[in-house]
């Protein structure tokens, strides 16, 4: 199991480039990345270990962003998510799941910066801390 001074961010992407670059943006930061390009794997993660944050794709072949999201927030309500989209028009995504549940939206390619701060008011927001609101932007 997971300390609470280590949480757990899980990726999900089909994209393999995607999932290395953030494992390398985010290698010595203060929580776990776990990163998978099979949405069915992470799925089976999250049953076996506790999850601060999702950032997952929109788009995959085999189980698309919004469905992960809806199930994993269907065994942990509290798992926060950031959903990464290529779709240069933010309307599609943000129609697909409702606002309550994906905390932020980045678009691809994302600037690191923006990655990185997503990720970190995510994690405060999963620890209850005051911090930015979520957005769907």
């Amino acid at each position: 199991m997971t300390s609470p001074r280590h949480p757990v961010v899980l990726i999900v992407d089909d994209e393999e480039n995607i999932l290395r670059s953030l494992r390398r943006l985010f290698k010595d930061k203060p929580f776990r990345t776990v990163a998978t390009t099979d949405p069915c794997e992470a799925l089976c993660f999250v049953r076996e270990e506790p999850v601060a944050v999702l950032v997952t794709d929109h788009r995959m072949p085999t189980l698309d962003g919004d469905r992960l999201i809806a199930e994993v927030k269907a065994m942990d309500e509290r798992v926060v998510c950031i959903r990464l989209t290529g779709y240069a028009d933010l309307d599609a995504p943000r129609a697909a799941s409702p606002q309550a549940i994906v905390f932020r939206t980045v678009e691809k390619p994302w600037d690191e910066g923006e990655i990185s701060a997503a990720v970190h008011d995510a994690l405060r927001h999963y620890d209850g801390a005051p911090g930015p609101e979520p957005t769907n932007a």
